[in-house]
């Protein structure tokens, strides 16, 4: 009895101590579900028409436009088709950073027409910042790495203080109780009982709910600690259960890079396809077109990306291979399944914690897990907040 007392002392306290983030996070999170949607929303002047039987310009012709801009320098393209909408998103970098507030580009992908540019993120600029803004406060709280840390650790204690919820929802065990009886009690703790008390529904659905989801929080919190704690807690692990290769791990961190690529995006394209051509055929995955081109100063390498065969949809193409950015030489391949054991279970994680496999549906299913949680997280407080006022309450009546 001591020892059940403790486990849901733990539950508690552990449950209270990440219910303000949980709480964010899933809110956050269903919106996030529809990221896409409510991007054309909130900035429809980033999208244009498919036009019928044209295909978008090459890279280098973005770069270019950009980089007439005098001021700038592009250090990453991205060919956007979240949405049957398309666009290009530039990242670029300043000359001089005081002479413009500006890291991202929009450009019109069958003319190059620039659609519009903003500081990523920065809600003072207007209602075209707002989604960027709900996914920066998504993974960082806008606390910057503490931020990240801060969800890694509460993804952590989200596993433990579930895994905890199921043990004590168990119903307890007589001498002479046998598995039949075990699962009958243990029925009702799947179940909302509606004519209850007040108090006894939200207990219900605190706990219910958190039964019904198990699964499919324990696959959230752990994907988010790869997604916050990936290169420390989430790969240290993962190493010691299977293969696992990510680029984190293989490229070497070069601290003293400048932010502006040593050799321009364009010169970098030709060889970067030509490499790709020839990682496709040694690995046996066939290219269905070029989505990225991106320069990392904190490892000194380009990363070329493509969609191909082995993605998972074509929502989410993570088919990469890294360059040295000084020398273009060939520095890592990671494709995103049948690669390594690790590498594709990581992907997959990713994949189901944005959205990016199975459709709308799966994304609605997202969309309503955040509303969920958040039922869980503000009955989980209206359980503590009454049984606490309920104990002070007979404090003051004995002191009387």
């Amino acid at each position: 009895m001591i020892e059940l007392l403790h486990l849901r002392w733990l539950h508690k306290y552990c449950g209270l101590g990440i219910a303000i983030f949980l709480f964010l996070v899933a809110i956050t999170g269903s919106l996030l579900a529809f990221y896409p949607e409510l991007e054309k929303i909130t900035s429809p002047q980033f999208y244009v028409e498919p036009v019928a039987h044209h295909t978008p310009l090459g890279f280098e012709h973005f770069i270019r436009i950009a980089e007439s801009q005098n001021h700038l320098q592009v250090t990453q393209v991205s060919l956007d088709t979240e949405l049957d909408q398309h666009r290009v998103v530039l990242g670029v970098v300043a000359h001089n950073p005081d002479e413009t507030n500006v890291n991202q580009l929009i450009l019109n992908p069958y003319t190059g027409e620039i659609l519009g540019s903003r500081y990523l993120g920065d809600l003072s600029e207007g209602l075209h910042n707002l989604m960027p803004f709900i996914y920066e406060f998504h993974y960082t709280l806008m606390l910057g790495n503490w931020g990240i840390w801060i969800l890694g650790i509460t993804a952590i204690i989200w596993i433990f203080q579930s895994l905890l919820g199921l043990f004590i929802s168990f119903p307890k065990r007589g001498k002479h109780s046998h598995n039949s009886s075990f699962f009958k009690k243990w029925k009702s703790a799947w179940l909302i009982k509606f004519r209850s008390s007040t108090a006894r529904i939200y207990f219900d659905i605190h706990r219910a709910m958190g039964l019904w989801l198990l699964i499919v929080c324990l696959v959230f919190a752990w994907s988010s600690v790869y997604m916050n704690l990936w290169d420390s807690v989430y790969t240290k692990i993962t190493e010691k259960l299977m293969p696992f290769h990510p680029p984190w791990a293989a490229l070497e961190p070069r601290p003293d890079t400048p932010q502006i690529p040593p050799t321009p995006l364009a010169s970098v394209l030709e060889h970067a396809n030509q490499l790709m051509l020839q990682t496709a055929a040694q690995h046996n995955f066939n290219i269905i077109k070029p989505v990225q081109i991106r320069y990392y100063p904190n490892y000194g390498a380009f990363r070329f990306r493509v969609l191909s065969d082995r993605d998972l949809s074509s929502r989410f193409p993570r088919t990469d291979i890294y360059l040295d950015a000084t020398t273009h030489q060939l520095l890592l391949v990671a494709l995103p399944n049948g690669q390594y054991t690790g590498n594709t279970v990581s992907t997959w994680l990713y994949a189901l914690h944005t959205g990016r496999v199975w459709g709308t549906p799966y994304r609605i299913f997202i969309c309503l897990l955040g509303i969920a949680l958040t039922l869980i997280t503000i009955t989980s407080l209206l359980i503590w907040w009454r049984k606490k006022s309920r104990l002070y309450k007979r404090k003051i009546e004995s002191n009387d």
